[in-house]
């Protein structure tokens, strides 16, 4: 599970996400938790944009912090496989972003993983509409593990930011992007992953107290109308500065919540927070690292090898499907609703970096690719 958060101010956006990563089997059973996940990413250096993630852990056997390095290979031009991916600095959209990593991770990825056979033959008879309906799961099968992403930014020559969403739900279905929070909205908060303190912090009620109602023969939007009560923690003339404060803060109580609650430790620090803004673009404020970024001395000469099938050169590109692997999630509910308008106090994350920005990364923080060689001079 996981607690992602994004804070669109008036001069930006904040994100925030913990570092909780579970083992989950199965039959929905805890193996491990880890403490070390990554689910925060610029997408392209020195642009403004970035992305949160939640849900599944992995696909291809490999974490989704590494394999969206890769698309920010594509996205900045630098994937040999794809140079028709790379964003125009001056003529993009968030938008596009959006699209684009719908593509990478549902159709290249995530359908081939979890053998949505329909949705694979569709894709190769050219009916493009096909593939956000997958056929859904028997009943003694296991629903799919659903993943989610949340894109925010600032398209190229816009003043205000937005913020899109790309979801693949427990039927393996991945609609079209959504615009979650427009450029005229400000002030509003959103999160994801383990919504459960936060609903009863912000929007007044538990998920359960509206399950029940639900279940009673309420309908939603009556249930949402009895239940909702908005606390104005934020507002859209908020500084960037109380923005970070109160997104530290809200991942701290979530972290608090599910430390006491019966069950795994599945949201826990460090949080790492970013910001991001139309004159600073992707600020890291804090990180966490694995290594030791004053014992790593940078080094820019390094190509994207790309991986080949067995047998030869893949001309499709560099991912190819295999045996599903245990699959390891940050992400549990989905919240009921956004929540608007506040400035408590921060406490920096353990073991975190604060400050940094993307263009002041640390040696091969962000850009290193997963497999690397010198460039021949």
């Amino acid at each position: 599970m996981t607690i992602a958060i994004c804070l669109k101010v008036g001069d930006g956006v904040v994100l925030g996400t913990d570092s909780a990563g579970s083992l989950i089997g199965d039959h929905g059973q805890y193996y491990n938790v880890y403490f070390s996940t990554e689910k925060s990413l610029n997408l392209v250096k020195r642009l403004p944009i970035g992305m949160v993630t939640y849900g599944l852990g992995g696909l291809a056997g490999r974490s989704i912090a590494s394999l969206g390095r890769d698309l920010r290979k594509r996205l900045s031009g630098d994937d040999p496989w794809k140079p028709d991916w790379r964003l125009d600095p001056h003529g993009y959209t968030i938008e596009e972003v959006a699209q684009r990593t719908r593509s990478f991770f549902y159709d290249e990825l995530y359908v081939p993983e979890y053998g949505l056979a329909a949705v694979s033959k569709a894709k190769a008879d050219g009916d493009p509409s096909a593939i956000t309906e997958p056929a859904a799961p028997s009943e003694d099968e296991h629903l799919y593990p659903s993943l989610g992403f949340m894109l925010a930014g600032f398209s190229a020559n816009e003043v205000h930011s937005e913020v899109w969403t790309v979801e693949i739900d427990p039927m393996g279905m991945c609609t079209e992007p959504q615009c979650l929070h427009s450029k005229d909205e400000q002030g509003v908060i959103s999160w994801r992953g383990e919504p459960e303190a936060l609903n009863r912090l912000l929007l007044g009620s538990s998920y359960e107290a509206y399950e029940r109602l639900i279940q009673a023969g309420v309908s939603s939007d009556v249930a949402l109308q009895i239940l909702r009560s908005y606390s104005p923690l934020a507002h859209p003339a908020m500084p960037v500065q109380d923005a970070i404060d109160l997104v530290q803060y809200l991942a701290d109580v979530t972290v608090g919540f599910v430390r006491f609650k019966p069950g795994p430790p599945t949201v826990a620090p460090p949080i790492d927070i970013a910001t991001i803004t139309r004159h600073e673009n992707f600020r890291w404020i804090r990180r966490k690292h694995f290594y030791k970024p004053e014992l790593n001395v940078r080094d820019d000469r390094s190509v994207l090898i790309p991986l080949t099938l067995e047998g030869g050169r893949d001309d499709q590109g560099p991912y190819s499907a295999g045996e599903p692997v245990s699959r390891s999630e940050h992400s549990g509910k989905q919240d009921f609703g956004e929540a608007a308008r506040s400035t408590p106090e921060a406490s920096p994350g353990d073991r975190s970096e604060t400050g940094t920005s993307d263009e002041q990364d640390d040696p091969g923080s962000e850009d290193e690719p997963t497999t690397i060689a010198p460039e021949i001079e």
